[in-house]
């Protein structure tokens, strides 16, 4: 058999569909062509962030505070054999929690892989703690009593932190027996923008047993 036209491959590159021919001529003189199609990938995907935005289209920065749920969007591209599956994609983190992740995986249609991750998305949809120390809100009382006492907090917030913002504010009546309305006000807010406050009210009055003022003898 003797060989006519053809010469050894080595495919180490990676290549769309190629065709490789020759021909053969035996001995008694018959020819035979032969071709065969190469096709070689051997190159991972490309795997990129398209975009990472809060629950309401704003655009999130990885390691800041966010009191929505994140949407990480990913694109994969492969120009040999193509984008087989990218998933998951999109992928949203919705609880409560610091330094998560979002992670997907491309995978083209010779097999090859590659992967793609944001890191540190922080999200915290908790209000802080006020932590109000003092009676409820609407008790009241004679003004032969004890008068109200100004209540006190003790604000807190275990992931994201306070803001530094906190504060209260106690007023009472402007009468001399201390009959009317006090007022206690308390607010505090978190670096993820959650906020929390709460007021309450206490009143003093002359009680049943007062009959009035009655004049001078």
């Amino acid at each position: 058999l003797v060989k006519t036209g053809c010469v050894d491959q080595n495919i180490t590159a990676d290549q769309a569909a190629t065709t490789y021919s020759c021909s053969a001529t035996s001995d008694g003189g018959s020819a035979g062509p032969g071709s065969v199609t190469i096709k070689r990938d051997a190159t991972a995907p490309t795997v990129n962030v398209v975009s990472v935005k809060n629950a309401d289209g704003s655009t999130y920065t990885p390691g800041t505070w966010t009191n929505q749920s994140v949407t990480v969007d990913f694109g994969c591209t492969d120009a040999t054999s193509l984008v087989a599956s990218l998933t998951p994609d999109p992928v949203t983190k919705s609880a409560s929690a610091a330094d998560q992740s979002a992670s997907t995986t491309c995978t083209d249609n010779a097999g090859n892989s590659a992967n793609a991750s944001v890191t540190n998305i922080d999200i915290d949809k908790d209000p802080p703690l006020l932590n109000i120390t003092g009676a409820a809100d609407g008790t009241s009382s004679g003004v032969c009593s004890e008068l109200p006492s100004r209540p006190s907090f003790d604000p807190s917030d275990g992931l994201s932190g306070l803001d530094g913002s906190e504060g209260d504010s106690w007023s009472t009546p402007t009468t001399g027996s201390g009959v009317g309305t006090y007022t206690y006000s308390a607010h505090a807010a978190d670096n993820a923008g959650n906020s929390a406050s709460e007021t309450r009210n206490y009143s003093v009055s002359y009680g049943s047993a007062f009959g009035g003022y009655l004049q001078p003898i």
